[in-house]
């Protein structure tokens, strides 16, 4: 299997996700690594569904943590990535010896007018930037903006992808890969997959 584009899928809570996703061709893998965080994912959880797969690389998600506190959960996890959601956070983990994401959420006004500085700013310390939104009043400004960022920032495009658009989302360029997110499992074994399998293969390149 092989896909159009970059792909990460975040919240991964479940082995059905984690096969699926790994056996489609899906880059990073995201585990929620804060104790609080309803997708929460142990270190003894991540072991067992980590090793069920193979081809991809994890990435530990830590929104809502302090640098101190990633700095002790992840030392039970083997991630190749840590992503955050504060830019300062990025340089006080520099020295962890993983790959860096910084995940932006654009939440308000003040984000956009900012946005560009943001994530320049931001690639200098870290391998990408997720950008997501759950306010479709900001999909035209967060495009405009990422068209004005230098091709050499890798930018996952975190909002506003479904089956229909996701092919023309990859062609315009403006985006490196996307993120999607997993779901929970209705019972062991049993999983309706929904978007993130309608979106995955109509990137299907075979």
């Amino acid at each position: 299997m092989g896909l159009k584009t970059f792909v990460k899928v975040g919240e991964i809570s479940n082995l059905s996700d984690a096969r699926y996703c790994a056996g489609m061709g899906v880059d990073l893998l995201g585990f929620n690594v804060n104790s609080e965080s309803p997708y929460y994912v142990s270190p003894d959880t991540f072991k067992d569904l980590s090793g069920w797969v193979a081809g991809v690389k994890f990435v530990g998600e830590c929104s809502g943590m302090s640098v101190d506190d990633i700095k002790l959960a992840t030392q039970d996890y083997d991630f190749d990535y840590l992503q955050v959601d504060e830019i300062d956070q990025l340089t006080e983990l520099a020295d962890l010896g993983v790959e860096l994401i910084l995940y932006l959420n654009v939440s308000d006004d003040a984000t956009i007018q900012n946005l560009q500085n943001l994530i320049e700013s931001a690639a200098e310390e870290c391998e990408m930037v997720i950008v997501a939104t759950d306010n479709p009043d900001y999909y035209t400004s967060i495009r405009d903006v990422v068209s004005e960022v230098s091709e050499n920032v890798k930018i996952l495009k975190g909002f506003d992808i479904t089956e229909k658009n996701v092919s023309s989302t990859i062609d315009e360029g403006r985006f490196m890969g996307i993120e999607l997110k997993g779901s929970e499992e209705e019972q062991p074994g049993f999983k309706d997959y929904g978007d993130l399998m309608d979106i995955l293969e109509a990137l299907d390149e075979y």
